[in-house]
């Protein structure tokens, strides 16, 4: 098996849950970012409430 810049064995060994925490912990800390650092997406979210 490849161990290239794709490989994680720690997320991969996580369980659904752990998985589906991290996955939250992600999209959270991206729409962070997106409306701190983007009038395009602050507008967009402004709109859809």
């Amino acid at each position: 098996m490849s161990r290239g810049k794709y490989y994680h064995p720690e997320i991969e060994r996580m369980s659904r849950k752990e998985i589906r925490q991290l996955q939250n912990e992600r999209l959270r800390w991206q729409i962070r970012r997106c409306l701190a650092k983007s009038e395009f997406y602050r507008e967009k979210f402004r709109k859809a409430g």
